[in-house]
């Protein structure tokens, strides 16, 4: 499941990752909002919450998760600006540190005891 998080400013695409992710989850919500967010031609930032309730991803999901990043992350590579993961989880925490330099823009990992650390380096 992807949830949208509230409170954040509007050039922010703030989610949290919960349970099994499924090809319907990016179809009616990730995809919206990235294609608006890119369509208008800004920046684009994204916080990411990913707790120990998120399990992994349909393979609906890992296909639509790999169309995504080919034509937003490498055909806008330019209006990536800064991606923040906050997760506790040790396996993704290592695979961001090993893989993370493929993502478009700057990402930098951080615990939740540094949400708010997070969220003020995104949003900044």
């Amino acid at each position: 499941m992807i949830e949208v998080l509230p409170d954040f400013p509007s050039d922010v695409l703030a989610f949290r990752l919960k349970g099994t992710l499924t090809r319907e989850d990016y179809e009616n919500v990730l995809m919206p909002k990235v294609r608006r967010a890119f369509d208008d031609g800004s920046e684009v930032r994204v916080y990411l919450e990913v707790g120990h309730d998120f399990v992994g991803q349909e393979k609906g999901a890992i296909w639509e998760d790999l169309k995504m990043g080919f034509e937003y992350g490498l055909s806008h590579r330019d209006q990536w600006k800064k991606i923040a993961v906050v997760t506790d989880l040790e396996w993704l925490a290592r695979a961001i540190v090993l893989f993370g330099w493929l993502a478009p823009g700057e990402i930098l990992l951080f615990t939740f005891e540094h949400q708010l650390k997070a969220k003020s380096w995104v949003c900044g």
